[in-house]
């Protein structure tokens, strides 16, 4: 096996997709805390529905 198969999954996108909801969905709990956190769940708001890619995204 080579480093990254599972990426090459089919299976991958959605298993990509379910993590980045997850992520989203906590942050959005935690928005009303601080003006940077409801900034940061906006943007991951704005990624999933555009589909631009998720690297611009700040960890909390």
């Amino acid at each position: 096996m080579t480093a990254g198969w599972w990426t090459d999954w089919d299976g991958f996108p959605t298993l990509r997709a379910t993590h980045e909801i997850k992520m989203t969905t906590w942050i959005m709990q935690n928005a009303n805390n601080s003006p940077e956190i409801k900034a940061e769940f906006e943007t991951r708001m704005h990624t999933i529905r555009t589909g631009e890619a998720t690297g611009n995204w700040r960890a909390f």
